[in-house]
């Protein structure tokens, strides 16, 4: 039986994928399922994204990864005239392209999936969103006990000493949507959760001569390496990094191994 049990909230994005194939050849986690948000790109998109995953992995995994839709757009204002293209290339997905399936989604929104399945798993199911955090924030409203009733929770967002990524202070999940990180980081959660903000995601960049060698290791791995590709450009130009930073994987990489990480314990706020 896996370790980890995840619903992983997300707005592929190229490390969203980075961390959807790390997390899918991982021995200690089944994921459960990927719910989706507006983010680096339309919740449209990231859907189609998260459906071209699903399909992708499916031999890896031995299971079709269900994808339910979620939040178009931040909780208390619309922020949505522009996505983040230029990070990720055209769809999300460094510019490759993205086949349409016929798959129909279920019913559930990404609220009411995560609701559900938290209250019929309880003291099972860990949340990782690295995605602006509406989902997980219109679940708490639906239910509150939800952070009791959770294993625990893996946010990638926010940056406390790095300085941000989107203005000279925010990180970009937390600046689409800053009501609902508020509303999120003020839930009781488990006290193994963790937040991995840009202070720690900017500290380990996977170089471009890593990924390249890592791209000759089979169809997915090419497959991520050409997807990297447009994004290790940009930190290139706008960083002065020759590669990637692998922002969503590293929540993942403190769910799995938390003695990699020294976490401060207090209270987070959102201020907006």
């Amino acid at each position: 039986m896996a370790q980890h049990k995840v619903i992983f909230d997300t707005d592929p994005g190229v490390d969203d994928a980075m961390a959807i194939l790390m997390m899918a050849g991982h021995p200690d986690i089944d994921i459960v399922a990927l719910t989706t948000s507006f983010g680096n790109v339309s919740v449209d998109m990231a859907t189609k994204n998260a459906v071209y995953l699903s399909h992708m992995l499916t031999p890896i995994v031995g299971k079709k990864i269900p994808v339910y839709k979620g939040i178009n757009k931040p909780l208390l204002y619309d922020n949505t005239d522009g996505f983040a293209e230029f990070v990720h290339g055209k769809g999300g997905l460094g510019g490759l392209p993205v086949p349409d399936y016929d798959d129909e989604l279920p019913p559930l929104s990404a609220a009411e999936f995560i609701v559900k399945t938290v209250r019929e798993n309880p003291g099972e199911i860990t949340l990782v969103p690295v995605a602006p955090l509406g989902n997980i924030a219109t679940a708490l409203v639906l239910d509150p006990e939800l952070p009791k009733l959770c294993k625990d929770i893996f946010v990638m967002g926010g940056s406390f000493y790095a300085g941000g990524n989107i203005t000279p202070v925010a990180e970009a999940n937390i600046y689409n949507d800053p009501h609902a990180g508020d509303i999120v980081f003020g839930g009781n959660w488990a006290s193994n959760s963790a937040i991995a903000g840009l202070d720690i995601t900017y500290e380990a960049p996977m170089m471009r001569d890593w990924v390249r060698d890592l791209g000759r290791s089979n169809d997915i791995a090419k497959w991520m390496a050409e997807c990297a590709e447009f994004y290790m450009n940009f930190y290139q130009e706008n960083r002065g990094i020759d590669g990637v930073c692998c922002h969503d994987a590293i929540a993942v990489a403190m769910m799995t191994n938390p003695e990699m990480f020294d976490c401060v314990t207090g209270a987070v706020r959102v201020i907006h």
